[in-house]
């Protein structure tokens, strides 16, 4: 069930009610007087933030204090999961609204396939000024996650390894640039941040100690602060009022929370539950517990903007409901790794199963009362196991979508060997 704070809502009954009534009305023509159809949108990733690292997320170092806000004045979800615990597949599947069995990409050989229909373009093909800002290698044009993009800059990777110098101040300078301009409107700009990947680098007005997790907390803290000169640039030109505004992140982080460090090879929550906030002017503040998958986004976006939802995204759109936003009911989301690994898992009623595919062994875990998975619960529900062993056979049971492998460049190789993704 959803859990809503009720001391963080501030009513804005006109608008919220005549957007809940065009939306129950769904006829041709509607228009919410909140405006949220033709809204702007800023959709925001943040790579390898671990929800609980935030201040929202009721971390106790001042990390985010710009998120906080964004969160407050938004809907926080607490129980956001990735599709995958590392960068490229977890993004894809942000933008097609398909998990990875769909989209296919499983390896750094791999580009999202052009016939591949994406947020971006169906957003530009209804109206909207489509640009991006973006800090990974993952994301250079080869890729195709420009697909849609009428402006599409990488130019802050020309500044050297992102994994060793600081981006997120000039992946925000372009933004506030682009927002100057101005951005013609409605738009969708995106922008991707790469700053707490390793390696961790101290920035030393935001730091906290020398150890590993103290650099990626100030590492997490100086994105957090670039990040708000966007949103403060929004305000000043006038836009926040009518822009959507979506924090997600792709991944998190293990700091040996089960005896590794990074991520990549398991499908922990410390990996796969991701921060996510959707600021929606006209909509109530709110806290939603209950378990909503990035693949959602998508067609959420698109609902709420008033643009059609492609038949092929598989994502579930959240709802309004109390005129704020809910998750979609008896959501159940399905995870994958086969970087190094092969593990598939299931979350569904509270309920986590990890399967490893190498050693043919599953553990359970109860989320609700066990979140950071230490009690494995296996032995002790046998109806449970085969009911969700039985949802991951099924999820499976459609033939997986191949993509080649086209192989890596030598710049490419060694630039993703330099940030630790390639064995060497």
């Amino acid at each position: 069930m959803a859990s809503r704070s009720d001391d963080r809502t501030r009513p804005r009954v006109l608008a919220a009610a005549c957007l809940v009534a065009c939306l129950l009305a769904s006829g041709p023509g509607c228009r919410q007087a909140a405006d949220t159809r033709g809204m702007n949108i800023l959709l925001i990733t943040v790579d390898t933030v671990r929800a609980d690292h935030l201040g929202g997320y009721g971390y106790q170092r001042r990390t985010t204090p710009h998120l906080d806000r964004l969160s407050q004045k938004g809907i926080l979800f607490t129980g956001a999961y990735s599709h995958s615990p590392w960068t490229l597949p977890a993004v894809a599947s942000i933008f097609t609204s398909l998990p990875p069995r769909d989209h296919g990409i499983t390896g750094w050989g791999q580009s999202l396939e052009p016939e591949l229909r994406t947020i971006a373009e169906q957003l530009r093909d209804n109206g909207y000024h489509t640009e991006a800002v973006v800090s990974h290698y993952a994301f250079k044009g080869d890729r195709h996650f420009d697909q849609g993009f009428v402006r599409y800059d990488s130019s802050v990777l020309r500044r050297g390894n992102p994994d060793l110098i600081a981006t997120s101040d000039g992946v925000s300078s372009l933004a506030v640039e682009a927002v100057g301009r101005p951005l013609p409107e409605p738009f969708f700009l995106w922008l991707h941040y790469f700053d707490p990947h390793t390696k961790y680098l101290e920035h030393a007005e935001f730091g906290f100690g020398s150890e590993a997790v103290d650099r990626y907390d100030s590492e997490i803290a100086f994105m957090d602060h670039h990040i708000g000169r966007v949103l403060t640039a929004l305000e000043a030109r006038g836009l926040a009022g009518r822009t959507i505004i979506v924090l997600v992140g792709d991944h998190g982080e293990e700091f040996q929370d089960h005896g590794g460090w990074g991520h990549t090879t398991t499908l922990f929550n410390e990996l796969i539950r991701v921060p996510l906030v959707l600021a929606v002017p006209g909509l109530h503040p709110s806290v939603e517990a209950a378990p909503v998958a990035i693949s959602d986004i998508a067609p959420t976006l698109l609902q709420l903007t008033g643009v059609p939802v492609p038949d092929v995204f598989q994502g579930r759109p959240m709802t309004v409901d109390a005129q704020t936003l809910a998750a979609p009911p008896d959501r159940t989301i399905v995870a994958e790794t086969l970087r190094y690994a092969d593990k598939r898992a299931v979350i569904r009623d509270g309920w986590k199963l990890i399967r490893d595919r190498e050693t043919m062994t599953d553990t359970l875990f109860d989320l609700n009362g066990d979140p950071r998975e230490m009690d494995d619960r296996l032995a002790r529900n046998p109806a449970l196991i085969q009911d969700l062993e039985a949802v991951l056979d099924s999820h499976y049971s459609s033939p997986r979508r191949e993509v080649v492998d086209r192989g890596l460049s030598k710049e490419a190789r060694e630039k993703l060997q330099a940030l630790g993704y390639l064995e060497k």
